[in-house]
């Protein structure tokens, strides 16, 4: 929603020139009378009394870019104290959006903090409409699991005025209890936005949870009918054992059915442009070339209950996946997939050396140079990666696949020279590749599925009558690379025969 100088005095809030006229790295408070600006201490902010202040599920969040302002609920917090992340929906900011709290409202002066930036965020349209945003360091003590009280708290309490709560165990089994730990569990109810107590809107209903061992040890609030609220494959089924949860709250629960998943199961695409989609000529993320025909996309779109983050960017090393990507995975990640190694070895120098003709090339020297880095140097990194990915997500099942061969013996594009021993040599080249991403997957653990892309594309190289490869493209950036064909007959299946 983009916020109109009408909406924002409404919510007690200056105008759009003010507002868009700063960022918030300090929490700032204004004025509502004179409309000025003054940073304050963190320690002035307390929850004391507030009910709805801080950062924690139902708080308002704004996205402040250019003229504009975005505004809009958040939902679930993940984590543990001091590493917590906050969700939202995904239409409400795209990755590296800063993400701006709202603190005191109503008949108390607003403010404001710029308190994490959007890691990751999916505007795919009903149910698959959500975003996370990394709480930075210095606000962690401002978050709380527990639903903002708009005009409440309205909860599921005793006669003696302690919080009903339940305790959810990762086999499905619940146990019902009474504790006056609201940070536990607690059925709300809350009205409008806190423009006023008890003021607009439609009630809305939300549980705060928290998850005992061998789940995950994690803490959420499950806002079912809140912007960006979404729940995991058998917490509707388990919430509905002991609360009778009302409203729009049961009515999502029938329309996803009994323990499914509205969320779904978490899928992360990481890796380099193999995985990204480079090579579809059709891309929503240009600078990675992230498509909506790559591997991951398709299956996000055709297999049920499925939630995918495509992390790959086109380009990718080892090092980027570590310093970039890996960020995406959690102990909720269930599922990994990604292609990495050729940018480490330098295959696209590799091509672009050998496609010149004999008398102006060093092929030769140049697979010498990317077989020995093969050998030598890139299963320490492999290691490092794979390593990375199991302590992030612990739980998860990571497929690891390998690239296919490029040529099939016959170089049929105007502007290359392959020759026929050079093309053997570099088919060569993708065999070692695959072997060490394969020994580097055997060596992590049966976490690790590793899965050959060389079988299901021979026949599909590069100059064959069903082409899953591209060849010399315009732009150049296509060029060997899988098109819309490879990704959906190529490695869909192979990634499918793990994930079912």
């Amino acid at each position: 929603m983009n916020l109109t100088n009408a909406d924002l005095k409404l919510m007690g809030l200056p105008s759009k020139k003010v507002l868009t006229s700063r960022r918030y790295s300090k929490p700032t408070i204004f004025d509502r009378k004179t409309g000025r600006a003054k940073i304050v201490e963190p320690g002035v902010l307390s929850f004391a009394g507030a009910g709805y202040f801080g950062i924690r599920p139902g708080a308002w969040v704004l996205l402040l870019s250019g003229g504009s302002i975005g505004w809009c609920s958040a939902a679930h917090v993940y984590g543990a104290p001091g590493s917590y992340d906050i969700s939202t929906a995904g239409h409400c900011g795209k990755a590296g959006d800063i993400a701006t709290v709202v603190g005191l409202v109503g008949n108390r002066n607003p403010v404001l903090i710029d308190f994490g930036a959007f890691r990751r965020s999916t505007d795919g349209g009903l149910g698959k409409d959500h975003a996370l945003i990394d709480i930075d360091p210095q606000w962690q003590s401002l978050v709380t699991p527990t639903m903002a009280f708009w005009g409440g708290p309205r909860g599921v309490f005793t006669k003696t005025g302690s919080v009903a709560g339940i305790s959810a165990s990762g086999n499905g089994g619940v146990t019902p209890y009474v504790n006056p730990d609201p940070f536990l569990a607690q059925q709300i109810l809350h009205y409008g936005h806190g423009i006023g107590i008890g003021a607009g809107g439609t009630p809305r209903s939300g549980t705060s949870v928290s998850a005992a061992a061998p789940a995950e040890n994690w803490t959420r609030s499950a806002g079912p009918c809140m912007t960006g609220a979404s729940l995991r494959q058998g917490e509707m089924t388990v919430l509905a054992r002991f609360l009778k949860v009302s409203g729009c709250a049961l009515a999502i629960g029938l329309t996803g059915g009994a323990g499914s998943a509205l969320a779904g199961e978490q899928y992360v695409a990481l890796g380099d442009s193999y995985s990204s989609g480079t090579g579809t000529r059709e891309y929503y993320d240009t600078n990675c070339e992230r498509s909506n025909h790559s591997f991951s996309k398709i299956i996000d779109t055709e297999r049920a209950n499925t939630d995918v983050v495509l992390a790959a960017c086109g380009g990718a090393r080892t090092g980027d996946v570590l310093a970039s990507q890996v960020s995406n995975l959690t102990t909720a990640t269930k599922w990994v997939s990604i292609t990495i190694g050729g940018n480490d070895a330098g295959f696209s120098r590799v091509i672009t050396e050998c496609a010149k003709p004999w008398w102006a090339a060093d092929c030769d020297a140049e697979v010498d140079k990317a077989q020995a880095y093969i050998n030598t140097t890139l299963p320490g990194q492999l290691a490092n990666v794979n390593n990375e990915i199991k302590r992030r997500a612990p739980y998860a099942t990571v497929i690891p696949l390998s690239y296919p061969r490029v040529f099939m013996g016959v170089d049929c594009n105007a502007g290359t020279y392959f020759s026929s021993a050079e093309m053997t040599r570099l088919n060569a080249t993708a065999d070692l590749l695959r072997d060490k991403i394969r020994t580097a997957a055997t060596n992590a653990g049966t976490q690790f599925r590793f899965k050959d892309a060389i079988g299901p594309f021979i026949g599909h190289a590069v100059c064959s009558s069903s082409e899953w490869i591209n060849g010399l493209s315009n732009p150049t950036g296509e060029s060997y690379h899988p098109n819309r064909s490879g990704h959906r007959s190529g490695y869909v299946p192979l990634v499918r025969a793990v994930m079912g």
